[in-house]
């Protein structure tokens, strides 16, 4: 009796293991992209007026629709974190944007890769950027609560970031950000991000801002491509060799030494840089580029030849070390992505 349940328990983790292996695609089809051309003013205006705020000033431009009375241009529509938070308020601006997402782009099926309070994407590129937190009503820079002794320091340094803790502390907590990423590709998610070409879209993502009652504060629409089949490939490279592959391409990368840097190169002001050591407690503040070991995943990615291929996806960024200990990881953790070819495991877009 033993044996027979050893036996389907083995039997069972075969299945398991083979159902996992099947999960990512053995070939895919290599695209020749094409950008579609922006959604003009009129049509966005014609589209978004009656999903705006009621009484706000709405400035059309192409692909933008926004209230600048409410917000700053811009604010939410930088790659964030792909965290998606249940709500019945969340839920119900998700069925707009997505009706108005249909309505502009009717032949693709974008994914929702973000939905958060506005206020919490904020504080997170916050914390990415400028190592800020917000916790209990208190700021806290590297883990040290900003006295007014402290804010001072920073604001010698240039380290305050005082307008964007502003407009944090401001920010209406009921208000929404979703963000869409096109939908997949032959299975695949498509990368993060594309190389500084004629090909580039930011991310090619779309972002809305809703407030409290449903109401469109900013829509960003990140553009949209058509695409034409090409030659069909197969998948060669396993994450396994990916992730050497991209270890090899980090270490390389930090050996010409110009990837990290020493704070005080972010300060014109060497005596500044010395009491901000002091006031916080260390002795040398260092940032250092590392690899984000988990951040592999197989994708369709968009080369220089406007060629969209499968591609491993790797993410880098820095940790700060203070006096040899790392004292913050992540920083700057969204915007340094590389790819490599699922067919051979070469770099593309470098």
């Amino acid at each position: 009796m033993m044996k027979r349940i050893i036996l389907c328990a083995l039997c069972l983790m075969m299945v398991f293991s083979a159902c996992l292996a099947e999960e990512l695609p053995t070939k895919a089809t290599c695209y020749k992209i094409k950008l579609n051309r922006n959604i003009p003013a009129e049509t966005m205006r014609e589209v978004f007026a009656e999903y705006m705020v009621p009484g706000c000033e709405v400035e059309y431009d192409e692909y933008r629709a926004s209230c600048p009375d409410l917000i700053n241009g811009g604010t939410g529509c930088f790659l964030t974190y792909p965290e998606i938070e249940e709500s019945e308020q969340v839920n119900g601006c998700r069925e707009i944007a997505e009706k108005l997402l249909h309505t502009v782009y009717p032949d693709q099926e974008p994914e929702l890769i973000s939905a958060m309070p506005l206020r919490d994407n904020l504080l997170h590129d916050l914390y990415d950027f400028d190592t800020y937190e917000w916790i209990d009503g208190r700021w806290y820079f590297l883990g040290q609560e900003v006295t007014h002794e402290l804010e001072g320091v920073l604001k010698a340094a240039y380290l305050a970031a005082v307008d964007s803790r502003k407009q944090i502390e401001e920010m209406d907590p009921s208000w929404i950000l979703l963000q869409y990423h096109p939908g997949p590709v032959d299975g695949l998610r498509v990368g993060m991000n594309w190389p500084d070409s004629d090909y580039n879209m930011p991310y090619c993502m779309s972002t809305f801002i809703f407030d409290g009652e449903k109401n469109l504060i900013t829509a960003y629409l990140g553009g949209s491509f058509t695409m034409t089949p090409g030659k069909e490939t197969e998948i060669r490279i396993t994450k396994e060799e990916a992730l050497q592959l991209a270890r090899e391409h980090n270490a390389k990368e930090n050996a010409t030494g110009d990837r990290g840097f020493e704070w005080d190169e972010r300060m014109s002001d060497a005596d500044v840089y010395t009491l901000l050591l002091k006031t916080i407690g260390y002795s040398s503040l260092r940032s250092e580029m590392v690899l984000e070991e988990d951040s592999g995943r197989l994708v369709m990615a968009v080369n220089r030849k406007g060629q969209m291929v499968p591609a491993w996806e790797f993410a880098e960024s820095y940790s700060v070390v203070a006096d040899g200990k790392v004292i913050k990881e992540h920083q700057f953790a969204t915007d340094y992505y590389f790819y490599l070819s699922a067919e051979d495991g070469t770099l593309i877009n470098q």
